[in-house]
Formats: structure tokens, C-alpha cells, sequence
């Protein structure tokens, strides 16, 4: 849950309200776009997330969550905008002219699609970015120490503290990633782990990676 103020709750609550969207495009030459409601078509803009495929609890998933939306003025050549970071923030009227935003999380537009002369753009998750091979990653050590070491590779930051592995099944042991495994990429290494954990990883809402462990309601 990303923590907000009683004045959000409150607001949330009500049957009228007025919100908004606000965010930022960044482009590979880290270049930036600001975008708001203005520039997003009415009805397009939706946002999904799962830590699991169905209905059945599993263990060991890696989902990443998934933000769409359709520009109504992009940028004269829209395949610029492929690989491009995209932060979106919601925002509501606390109080009169006082707005308080929550993040929907970091995401990378992965399919372009033009319309007469708006681009629908699909954008996925940090998760993505660890769709990459183990060349220079730990394949020995703890939980902890391996996907640390995935993290360090792809860049992102695990928020899942040591101390938090540790309470974890398995949290504390040490694993060899076997020599004949199938896994290849940063992610599947993670989702290896998180099976011997009991646990699921996602991104958060600010970007970082955290590391769930499953348990009985």
C-alpha cells in the first residue's frame, strides 16, 4: 500500500471528486515530455497489476504491471517514445486548490500504435528490465546476495532489506544455481528464488523491486 494522507482517504470517499493526471516521458536521449489530462484521450489511460496468473495462489511470480494510454498530440515521429521511461502520478483535490499525487509506478513503453494522429502506447514495469542474461551476476550465496546482484545489473533498487530476508523460508540459506538450469535472465533467477522462498516480486510504485513472501490469511 503507498502510504497517503487522511485528507486523501477522506477525499477518495467521496461520491464527487475532482482528480487528475499528471506525469512525464522520458526518452532515451533523456530528454523530457511533461504530459497531463490535456494530452491523454479521455477513457484511454488504465493501469493493471497481478501477482498471480488466476485464481489459484502460486509461488515464485514475476509479474510485471502494465499502464496504457492513447497521446492525442505526440511528438511528430511517435517510434522516439519506443524504450521510454513513463512515470504517471494521480492526483486529488484535498482541499480547495491543495492536490495531493500518488505515483502508478515506472513504466516502459514497449508497443506503439498509431491512430489518424493520436499513438496508443502499452508500457510495462520495471520488471523488464531484468530480461537480462547472468553474464557478471552472482549464481552462488543467499537470496539476499543474488537478486542484490540481479538488481546491480539492471540497475534498479531492491527495497527488501536483508534483515526482512532473513524471516523469509530459506531466507538465510545458501544456493549454487545448478549448472544444467534452464534459467538464463536476471528475472528468472528471481522467480527460482522466489519458489524456494515461499514469495513473489514486483515493482513499486516509486520503481524498486520488493520481495513478498506468501502468507496464509
Amino acid at each position: 500500500m503507498y502510504p497517503v494522507s487522511e485528507a486523501y482517504k477522506n477525499a477518495i470517499s467521496q461520491n464527487e471528486r475532482n482528480v487528475r493526471i499528471a506525469g512525464t516521458i522520458t526518452l532515451k536521449d533523456n530528454s523530457v515530455i511533461q504530459i497531463d489530462d490535456e494530452d491523454i484521450l479521455q477513457g484511454s489511460l488504465y493501469f493493471t497489476e497481478q501477482c498471480v496468473s488466476g485464481e489459484d495462489i502460486e509461488v515464485g511470480n514475476v509479474y510485471a504491471s502494465e499502464l496504457g494510454f492513447t497521446l492525442t498530440a505526440p511528438p511528430a515521429n511517435p517510434y522516439i517514445l519506443d524504450g521510454a521511461r513513463v512515470v504517471i502520478n494521480f492526483g486529488i483535490e484535498t482541499s480547495e486548490g491543495v492536490w495531493e499525487y500518488v505515483p502508478l509506478g515506472y513504466f516502459y513503453v514497449t508497443d506503439i500504435e498509431r491512430k489518424n494522429t493520436a499513438v496508443s502506447l502499452k508500457a510495462l514495469d520495471g520488471m523488464i528490465l531484468l530480461d537480462v542474461d547472468l553474464s557478471g551476476v552472482l549464481t552462488m550465496g543467499t537470496p539476499y546476495e543474488l537478486i542484490t546482484s540481479c538488481c546491480t545489473k539492471a540497475g534498479i533498487t531492491l527495497t527488501t532489506t536483508s534483515s526482512a530476508f532473513n524471516t523469509f523460508a530459506n531466507g538465510n540459506k545458501i544456493f549454487t544455481l545448478p549448472s544444467d538450469s534452464k534459467v538464463q535472465t536476471c528475472r528468472d533467477l528471481i522467480m527460482w528464488l522466489c519458489q524456494l522462498m515461499g514469495a513473489f516480486a514486483r515493482m513499486n510504485r516509486l520503481g524498486q523491486l520488493e520481495i513478498v513472501p506468501i502468507k496464509a490469511s
